[in-house]
Parts: C-alpha cells; sequence; structure tokens
C-alpha cells in the first residue's frame, strides 16, 4: 500500500498537465480532491482525482471522476466498527452487586439500564456423599464427598434492535446487548463443613464443630438420639431433628444437620454487535493533517497517507465515514454485513465488593444426594448416628 501512494506523486502531475493541455485552463487547488475508498468485497482501494461541479474552470459537461489506482488495502484496516462505550461493557455497576447468603444468589442491583437491574444468578447446588450409609455410628469415621455442576449461567437481553438500544441504552449504532452472570465453583479454594456437633462434645475437645476439604471425614462420640429421654427441643441433650434416612424408605430417624459452605467465583460478561462503518480518505490541497481519529487502524493509515502526500504542497485528508446503508454496502441495517461481533469475556467480580473476606464466596446450596431411601436436598446432610450395642456370648 505503501508502494503505491509513492507513486502518486508523479502521476497526478501528469495528470494535472493533461488536464490543462486539454482545457487550457488549471482547476483551483481550493476544490481539486484526490478520494480514496475501500471496496470491501474486492478488498482493494479505488483512488481517483474528484473536481466537484462549481469548481472554477471546469469543463462542461462535469468530467466523470477519473480512476487512478486500484492499491490492495492492508487486511484489518477497513471495515472498522465504533469502539464500545464504557457502560455498554459494564452494565450493572462496579458496586452495584448484592449477595444473599441464605439463598447463594448474586443480584444486580444498581444499573442505568432498566433490564439489567434485578438479573439474578445463583450457585449451583451440590450433592454430598457419605458413608456409612444410611446410618452412621458412634465412634466410627464418616467419610464425606461434595461434587455437583461446577457453573451456574444466568443471563438478560439489555436490548435487542438498533432502535431498541438507542431508545433502552442512549447508545447509537449497537444491538443484540446481552448480560450475563455466572458463578464458577472455585476448585483452588476449599469448603468449609459444619458437623452440627453436641456442644460438651466440642467445649471437651471430643469432636471438632467444622471440617475443611472437598472431602472430609468426621467421628461423632455422641447419638444423634436423645440422651435423657422426653425432652424440649430447647434441650441440648434432645433428639437432632428427626429427618435422616434409615433401612426403611420413608422411616425418618434424628440425624445431625451437616452442611457445607462451597467456595465460588462471580463473574459477568457481555456480548453485543456494534454497525460497522466504511470509510474514504478525502485528499484536498488545503486541508492540512485533519484526518486525526481514535480509531488506531484508521489513523495509522491516515498517517501514512499524510507522510506521503499525492502531490506535492501542503496537503491533508478527511475521513468520511458511512455505515453500510449510506456506504451502499446494504439495502437495510438487518444485514449481517452491517455488524461487527463484540464479546468482553468473562470478567471477575471480586466478592469483597459484595460483602465477601475474599475474591470468592461461600455459598450453603449443598445436601444430601438423591438415593433409594431418601430424596435431595439442596440446604443439609442429615446424619443418624446411633450407639452400637454390644452382646456377649454367655456360656
Amino acid at each position: 500500500m505503501k508502494r503505491a501512494f509513492i507513486l502518486f506523486p508523479a502521476v497526478l502531475v501528469v495528470l494535472s498537465l493533461l488536464l490543462m493541455a486539454n482545457n487550457g485552463t488549471a482547476f483551483s487547488d481550493d476544490c481539486i480532491t484526490w478520494v480514496c475508498e475501500y471496496d470491501d468485497i474486492t478488498k482493494t482501494w479505488n483512488c481517483y482525482w474528484y473536481i466537484p461541479p462549481g469548481c472554477p474552470g471546469q469543463p462542461t459537461p462535469v468530467p466523470l471522476p477519473t480512476y487512478i489506482a486500484t492499491m490492495v488495502a492492508t487486511p484489518g484496516d477497513y471495515p472498522i466498527a465504533l469502539p464500545p462505550t464504557d457502560p455498554l461493557v459494564q452494565p450493572c455497576k462496579v458496586d452495584g452487586y448484592a449477595y444473599d447468603e441464605l439463598t447463594s444468589c448474586l443480584t444486580c442491583v444498581d444499573s442505568p439500564y432498566p433490564n439489567v437491574a434485578g438479573a439474578t444468578v445463583c450457585q449451583a447446588c451440590q450433592s454430598v456423599t457419605r458413608q456409612p450409609y444410611p446410618r452412621g455410628m458412634v465412634d466410627v469415621e464418616n467419610r464425606f464427598r461434595v461434587y455437583g455442576p461446577t457453573i451456574a449461567e444466568a443471563s438478560v437481553q439489555v436490548c435487542a434492535t438498533k432502535d431498541d438500544c438507542l431508545d433502552d441504552i442512549n447508545v447509537n449504532g449497537v444491538r443484540d446487548v446481552k448480560y450475563y452472570l455466572r458463578w464458577v465453583r472455585a476448585d483452588d479454594q476449599i469448603p468449609i463443613w459444619g458437623w452440627d456437633e453436641r456442644r460438651w462434645n466440642v467445649v471437651n475437645h471430643q469432636s471438632p464443630d467444622t471440617g475443611y476439604g472437598w472431602q472430609a471425614i468426621h467421628t461423632y462420640k455422641t447419638s444423634s438420639y436423645s440422651l435423657t429421654g422426653d425432652c424440649y427441643e430447647t434441650d441440648p441433650n434432645c433428639d437432632k431433628p428427626r429427618n435422616g434416612p434409615s433401612l426403611a424408605k420413608g422411616e425418618y430417624l434424628p440425624a445431625y444437620q451437616v452442611k457445607v459452605l462451597t467456595p465460588w467465583y462471580a463473574q459477568y460478561r457481555v456480548t453485543y454487535q456494534t454497525l460497522r462503518h466504511w470509510s474514504a480518505c478525502v485528499w484536498s490541497l488545503h486541508v492540512l493533517d485533519c484526518c486525526s481519529t481514535s480509531d488506531p487502524d484508521l489513523d495509522s493509515e491516515c498517517t501514512r497517507s499524510v507522510h506521503e502526500p499525492p502531490r506535492p504542497g501542503d496537503h491533508g485528508c478527511k475521513v468520511d465515514f458511512r455505515d453500510c446503508v449510506q456506504a451502499g454496502k446494504a439495502d437495510s441495517y438487518d444485514d449481517p454485513i452491517c455488524w461487527t461481533d463484540h464479546d468482553t469475556g468473562w470478567q471477575a467480580i471480586d466478592a469483597r465488593i459484595f460483602g465477601s473476606d475474599y475474591p470468592f464466596a461461600y455459598g450453603s446450596r449443598a445436601g444430601n444426594e438423591e438415593t433409594d431411601l431418601e430424596g435431595a436436598r439442596c440446604n443439609v446432610v442429615p446424619v443418624p448416628i446411633i450407639e452400637v450395642q454390644g452382646v456377649l456370648d454367655q456360656h
């Protein structure tokens, strides 16, 4: 592309001499322009010398644009997509999240966009297996393992069409904006187990009240049954809640209420499309280096052109942006050629902004898996523990 521009000054001088010879008049520098347009179909630049109507000394009728050269464009320079605005790539405010520890759900509560406020995602329910099953015994190890889906995802449509996005989020030239929230299980962190131990066992250091790990072991020193017969529920010696499985389906036993907190990372993502724009660098003899633009590809292209003007003297260019319809590339904005896909990818939400002590958040959505003896739960693992009665042979 650079090589083609180097040849332009000589070409233009020859062209100017031809025009003067044919018409006997040199055209005014104020109106003669050099135009380069990119053809997205052929992937080439079409450049020509253009004499607009009303130019002093122009022949009658006005001549068609004079074709000068075709150059292979640098891949990726054109067409371009306008950069997104900050609210578009972060529809929920940085500190606009709320976390419900009881439900393990994250909600966007503060957003400038009505469809985003209220977007919620809850952690995936984790299942717990244990051995022995269905009942454990005093002074016998119970082995626990937690497993389950590692991702939970939800999404909302922020706006669908170009007109909707302009009305709903006041951003022009975008469509199909979607906002995603998800939890990813933090397998590099450690779950925390609550064993629901009898108070005196913890105080006397007979048994810990908590455990750690994706797999854990705990030994109970006391039965989950009442130690004193009939008693009030507020008495720590009473039966544990009667919801644990037994050897018979539908029969439930007093059980320790084991709970496990699993760690999760919160993330968000935005996908959207922006209107593609085609551009033409229009050369004029007295427009000085006016093609500065925020787009790096376009800016570098214009800068190379300015440094190598098509004609000696003070030359510059101006950039004309046109969308697909204005550029004649499509009949309507529904044509896929008009749009460029964007995806922020999954971005981390630091859980400390909504109250966690860590970059991740602990959630309580875990319970026993479904078996022939009991249904699945998502908030507790009932563990019946029975006393083992010794039997002595009498001789």
